[in-house]
């Protein structure tokens, strides 16, 4: 087993390496020690429940609805813990259970919030697809042996669950299947199960580019106003690029007022280019020639600013 491990090691630092170059590690003074194993024991949690019912499933899972909801993680942290235990403590009776375990655990720790970088995913249902092999080869081990003792009776009940569990599994592979047609769908699941900003963004996006600019300027003020309630200082880019989708689509009165929320918040010279822009258009020369004044060169498109 020592290569196996070198080479997770080694696949491990080069992942962490890797994402730090495009997205800064958090350091443990900004997501500390005691938040990152409430994290952990609550993605494990989780993953443990996406085997037995894989309901909620979507692409960002992100940090904080759990740091909001600490018992909960505690709660789910516990349970973790006590699994763990409890597969220990029956090692003698049953030697497979803990070694099940452990081939479950082991693969998720590199996926675990311990080297987070600066993305606030808590998990990605992706990294328990190579955790769940061995417990699920196990599980089946123990159903067959099961299978032996029951009586008549109770094969057939077992076999009804069986068959309604499949079915129940078919049908949802099904819908998450959908829900990869495109970003837009993609992040309407997102916004379904866990409406954070960032979806809305991300869908906002998505619709700018297939010229959807009224959705695209309703989701990227909706992005907006929930950046700058959770304390984001980089809210102001969704109300400009909000001004952007309005322009696109000929809504100039709803762009002026999207490009002057930008505005105040962040003066940025172009912003004042394309809110002229929007203002000529409404017949307002005299407004628009200062906005122009005070845009200078900057006449270029409306860009995400990131100010770290």
């Amino acid at each position: 087993n020592s290569p196996y491990l070198l080479l997770a090691a080694g696949a491990t630092v080069m992942t962490v390496t890797t994402m730090s170059i495009t997205s800064p590690m958090y350091s443990y003074s900004q997501f500390p020690f005691g938040q990152r194993v409430l994290v952990a024991g609550h993605a494990i949690f989780e993953f443990c429940r996406l085997l037995f019912y894989p309901a909620g499933i979507h692409l960002f899972n992100s940090i904080a609805p759990v740091l909001a909801e600490p018992a909960a993680a505690g709660a789910k942290t516990a349970f973790v813990l006590g699994v763990t235990v409890l597969c220990f403590a029956l090692a003698r009776r049953l030697p497979w259970l803990p070694a099940a375990w452990l081939a479950f655990l082991i693969p998720l720790v590199p996926t675990l919030p311990f080297f987070q970088v600066g993305v606030d995913v808590a998990y990605s249902t992706r990294h328990c697809y190579l955790a769940m092999i061995v417990p699920t080869i196990a599980l089946v081990a123990a159903g067959a042996a099961s299978w032996r003792r029951l009586p008549n009776g109770g094969r057939k009940v077992a076999l009804a669950g069986a068959g309604l569990a499949l079915c129940l599994f078919a049908g949802t592979s099904v819908k998450l299947i959908a829900t990869w047609k495109d970003s837009g769908t993609l992040w309407s699941r997102v916004i379904e199960v866990q409406p954070i900003g960032r979806a809305y963004s991300y869908r906002g996006f998505h619709y700018l580019d297939v010229g959807r600019y009224p959705a695209a300027a309703a989701d990227f003020l909706l992005a907006g106003q929930m950046a700058e309630e959770a304390g984001n200082p980089q809210a102001f880019n969704y109300f400009a690029l909000a001004g952007d989708a309005y322009n696109r689509g000929g809504r100039y009165e709803d762009a002026v007022a999207a490009f002057s929320a930008a505005i105040a918040r962040k003066p940025q010279p172009n912003y004042f280019y394309h809110r002229g822009v929007a203002l000529q258009a409404l017949g307002r020369g005299a407004e628009a020639a200062d906005d122009f004044r005070r845009a200078g060169p900057e006449t270029g498109p409306i860009d995400f600013e990131t100010l770290w």
